[in-house]
């Protein structure tokens, strides 16, 4: 399963977003319409599912759920 596929399955579970709703450039805090708190859990997630680490920092410029598994496939690279 690709890292889009695990992300989405991981909103579907933690958030109850329907996967089918969920498109690659769907964006986090608009389409997807996560909070400050469910982005903590979302990285919370990220971090046990993936076995990365993420700060702020890394997430600052990331909007769009393909960014986001973009990141995540950048530090599985590095791992």
């Amino acid at each position: 399963m690709d890292t889009l596929s695990q992300l989405k399955t991981i909103l579907n579970q933690e958030f109850g977003i329907d996967i089918n709703n969920i498109e690659s450039q769907s964006t986090i805090q608009g389409n997807l319409n996560l909070d400050s708190v469910d982005l903590i859990s979302l990285v919370a997630s990220i971090e046990i599912k993936f076995q990365i680490s993420l700060n702020e920092e890394d997430l600052l410029p990331i909007e769009t759920l393909q960014q986001l598994a973009d990141l995540i496939d950048e530090r599985l690279s590095h791992a």
